[in-house]
């Protein structure tokens, strides 16, 4: 973890994305986990210190495995319970502390942001796409890796994203993007703001 960012301050377009960070990745539902909440003190200070240039992703099931596309709906028939058919809508939604911040909530049906068409209209024309959510080995890995094809500077807040797998958060930040080393920074929510209001 940089306590600096390695290619300097943040210039140009810039938006936060905090991914996934909702309900049932809390409490509720078989994927709950700690992570949300490992993760929440950095996703908020990056959220609270520009709120205007974040936005908030949520993970939305379907109702039904047969609703989903192709093996997606093998991937449902295990997770049944996690289908809005099942499961209390109430705990897709964004957790209280940055639902209340009132910054955009995007929906999307895949692990990347970049499966919703309202987040690939916002990132068009931004140059640095900063990171935080879960999970570091799932959803954030996703959006990071669809983000270097797009052409993005790419900045891991890694105090802010977090995985029910602890190898899995730990391998993705030092053996999996640290292998983008030209393309994806990986450095502390300090050095972050850091950089990121040296703009200002």
């Amino acid at each position: 973890m940089n306590d600096t960012l390695p290619f300097g301050p943040i210039e140009g377009p810039v938006l936060h994305a905090a991914i996934d960070m909702q309900v049932m990745f809390d409490h509720g539902t078989e994927w709950a986990s700690p992570a949300v909440r490992q993760a929440l003190p950095g996703a908020m200070a990056l959220t609270q210190a520009r709120p205007r240039q974040t936005v908030l992703t949520r993970f939305l099931p379907p109702h039904r495995p047969d609703a989903a596309p192709g093996r997606w709906r093998f991937y449902y028939e295990r997770w049944r319970d996690i289908c809005l058919d099942k499961m209390d809508p109430s705990l897709a939604a964004v957790v209280t502390p940055l639902a209340a911040v009132g910054c955009p909530i995007l929906d999307k049906a895949g692990h990347s942001a970049f499966d919703a068409p309202s987040f690939r209209r916002r990132v068009e024309g931004i140059e640095t796409l900063i990171l935080s959510g879960v999970e570091t080995d799932v959803c954030v890995l996703a959006t990071a890796l669809d983000a270097v094809d797009a052409g993005l500077r790419v900045i891991v807040a890694a105090d802010a994203v977090a995985s029910a797998s602890e190898a899995g958060h730990r391998a993705t930040l030092d053996a999996v993007l640290s292998r983008f080393d030209r393309q994806v920074e990986i450095a502390t929510v300090a050095a972050i703001l850091d950089g990121w209001f040296a703009q200002s």
